[in-house]
């Protein structure tokens, strides 16, 4: 049996309880063990007596796939038992998609083009600063709704990172955007429809999964965090708007 690729960093890193069992997300000492280089024997989850991670053997590619079938064992498997070192670069991407995908709907007047500049690029950079404002928004409400909620139950706390490589997992749908920004404008309001239903319950489920509370509780804490996250966006461009107009642009 062979370890995928995301998940070659453990070998040395299985003493702790910091790994979970992807079926019920009991806590395990360790995702398998290993009795030669290419002999490994995964560990069984004390409390639903599965495999704890069967991804473990398994190709990146079938992660994916059932990541995109939001399945709820994926985004355990990936969030709790992997290193997923691209963090921060999956959130670039994801901030990037949906600032291109918004910013290349944008009518640019052929009179924005200048010698020395291009206003559309501005443009783009302005979207990208509200697509981060919206993002962040999302996040601390996520964490901080979490936070009391722990409190509330007397349960451990989770650590901001494990909200923060949820809420960047399960936000992975925006790269949907792409096809609008290929095909006609006949499509985009509805395919942006799609992608923010889809992203909606790919953050549902995610949270779910590891968070370990009830449907009600989770649906509500995704639901109030998408509402400060769409307020967010329209205060952010009600603020932009009166700076700019105290303020104008020299082009």
């Amino acid at each position: 049996m062979m370890l995928n690729s995301a998940t070659k960093g453990l070998d040395n890193d299985q003493t702790s309880n910091k790994y979970i069992c992807i079926n019920c997300g009991f806590q395990v000492k360790e995702l398998y063990k290993q009795y030669s280089s290419n002999v490994l024997k995964l560990t069984v989850c004390e409390n639903c007596y599965c495999e704890a991670d069967k991804y473990i053997e398994f190709d990146l590619v079938l992660v994916i796939i059932d990541l995109v079938l939001l399945q709820r064992e994926s985004y355990r498997h990936i969030i709790n038992n992997t290193e997923f070192k691209g963090l921060w670069k999956l959130a670039f991407l994801i901030l990037a998609m949906e600032a291109y995908a918004n910013w290349s709907l944008t009518p640019t007047p052929t009179a924005e083009i200048t010698n020395e500049f291009y206003i559309g690029d501005f443009k783009f950079y302005r979207i990208l600063a509200g697509v981060t404002v919206k993002h962040a928004c999302f996040s601390i409400s996520t964490f901080l709704l979490t936070y009391f909620l722990t409190k509330f139950y007397k349960r451990k706390q989770y650590s901001p990172i494990i909200l923060l490589k949820t809420v960047t997992l399960s936000s992975f749908g925006v790269f949907l955007l792409l096809p609008s920004v290929i095909w006609d404008n006949g499509v985009h309001e509805f395919h942006f429809t799609f992608v923010l239903f889809y992203t909606t319950l790919s953050q549902l489920f995610a949270y779910e999964a590891i968070c370990n509370f009830s449907k009600l509780w989770s649906i509500l804490v995704i639901v109030i965090s998408t509402f400060c996250k769409l307020y967010s966006g329209v205060l952010y461009e009600n603020v932009e708007r009166n700076i700019l107009e105290l303020f104008p642009l020299p082009f």
